[in-house]
């Protein structure tokens, strides 16, 4: 199993925040058993929530590439989310 870290970022610095434990719930549905995601943990973090995925994935950048799709893909359907961006975490 693989971690990839990513920051999901709001669009102002005054937007309420979704809460950390909310993102996970959020995320999960738009997941699908080709991506392999097998746990998730999310936290606040420095002007928006940082993220953890852990994925069934043959490499590091696989691994990473999906857990920013399935970000991409979650912020794409859920309005309420849909102008936060999703920022690759470096190691």
């Amino acid at each position: 199993m693989l971690m990839s870290t990513l920051s999901l970022i709001p669009p102002w610095v005054d937007q309420p925040m979704v809460a950390a434990t909310a993102v996970t719930d959020l995320l999960w549905p738009h997941t699908t058993p080709a991506d392999g995601v097998q746990h998730m943990y999310a936290r606040p973090g420095a002007g928006g929530i940082d993220v953890a995925i852990f994925t069934l994935a043959v490499d590091q950048s696989v691994a990473d590439i999906t857990a920013y799709v399935v970000c991409l893909r979650a912020l794409d359907r859920i309005p309420a989310l849909r102008s936060w961006q999703v920022l690759r975490r470096s190691r």
